[in-house]
C-alpha cells in the first residue's frame, strides 16, 4: 500500500486528497497508516469493518471532498506522468466529460507486461467493453464525484463488482478515452484462481444488478443478450477448467432464462455450454 500512495504522490504536484480506507483489516497496519499520515500531510484514514472492496470505495467516495475520483487498489502503482496527463487533459477539456479512461498495463508473475486496449468509439463505449476493445482497470480512470454517487460500485457481491460499474458508467456517462497510461497492475495466480471460484458461486448476480435501479437504463437493456452472452461465455470457461457438470446445466439455464428467445438459437453458447459438461466430466 505504502507504494501505491508514493507513486502518486512522487509524480504528481498538484492538489490531491487521498483517503485509504482500512476494511477491518486483520494484520499489523497501524504502523503503514501511521507513517502515511506522518509523512504526507495529504492522506487521512477512513476505517469500517470488513465489508469488502465496493463497500469501501463507497464509503471513501462518500468521505471525499474533490471534483474527480480515482480508485487505486493497494499493490497497483501510477505511472510516472499518468495522473498529471490525465489532469491535463481534464483541464484542457474544460471538465465537459464524467469519464475520463486511461490506459493500463498488467505485470504477471513471471514479470510480462501486457498493455490493455482503450478504444471508446463514437457512442459506442458498451458495444467496444463488450466486444474486448476497450478495457477499464481501477488507477486508470478519474470519474466526477457527483456522477458516481448517483450509481456506486453496486455492493454485496464478492467478485466482478468492477463489470457492471463500468457498464452502467460507459451506458449513462458522457466519457473520454486519453492517450495516457496511467497504471500499472500486478496480477498473482492464486488470487485469480480464487477470483474465479467466487465468479462460479455467484453466477449472474453481478450481471442482475444492471438492470435494475439504479443502473437499469435504456442502452443497458438494448445491450441486455449481449451482456449475459458475455458473462455465460466466461462462466463456461470456469466450469471448463475446475468446475462440474451440474455447473455447465445451471449455468446454460441462467443464459436461457435471462436471455429469453434470442438466447435459444445461440448455437455457440449451446455448443460451450455442452463442451464445458463434457471438460467437467472428464476430470
Amino acid at each position: 500500500m505504502p507504494g501505491a500512495v508514493d507513486s502518486v504522490l512522487d509524480n504528481f504536484d498538484g492538489q490531491v486528497e487521498i483517503l485509504v480506507v482500512d476494511d477491518g483489516s486483520t494484520d499489523d497496519i497501524e504502523p503503514v497508516l501511521a507513517d502515511l499520515k506522518q509523512r504526507y500531510s495529504q492522506v487521512s484514514i477512513v476505517r469500517q469493518s470488513n465489508q469488502g472492496v465496493a463497500v469501501a470505495r463507497n464509503n471513501g467516495a462518500k468521505a471525499s471532498k474533490g471534483d474527480f475520483l480515482l480508485f487505486l487498489d493497494a499493490d497497483d502503482v501510477i505511472c510516472a506522468g499518468g495522473l498529471a496527463a490525465a489532469v491535463d487533459t481534464i483541464e484542457s477539456d474544460g471538465a465537459a466529460h464524467d469519464l475520463y479512461i486511461g490506459r493500463y498495463s498488467i505485470e504477471y508473475e513471471d514479470g510480462t507486461v501486457k498493455c490493455m486496449p482503450a478504444t471508446l468509439g463514437n457512442n459506442q463505449g458498451v458495444r467496444n467493453y463488450l466486444a474486448g476493445r476497450l478495457s477499464v482497470q481501477q488507477g486508470a480512470y478519474l470519474i466526477r464525484r457527483d456522477a458516481y454517487l448517483q450509481a456506486p460500485f453496486p455492493e454485496g457481491l464478492s467478485t466482478q463488482e468492477d463489470i457492471p460499474f463500468f457498464l452502467s458508467c460507459l451506458a449513462r456517462l458522457q466519457c473520454l478515452v486519453m492517450e495516457v497510461e496511467m497504471v500499472r497492475y500486478h496480477k498473482y495466480r492464486g488470487a485469480v484462481s480464487k477470483a474465479k471460484d467466487k465468479a462460479l458461486q455467484e453466477g449472474f448476480a453481478n450481471m442482475d444488478v444492471l438492470f435494475a435501479p439504479p443502473y437499469h437504463c435504456q442502452q443497458l437493456e438494448r445491450y441486455r443478450v449481449s451482456i449475459y452472452r458475455m458473462k455465460v461465455r466466461g462462466l463456461l470457461r470456469i466450469v471448463a477448467k475446475q468446475g462440474h457438470s451440474a455447473d455447465a446445466l445451471s449455468v446454460w439455464k441462467g443464459y436461457l432464462q435471462r436471455s429469453g428467445v434470442p438466447a435459444w438459437f445461440d448455437l455457440r453458447v449451446h455448443f460451450k455450454a455442452l463442451k464445458a459438461c463434457l471438460s467437467a466430466a472428464r476430470r
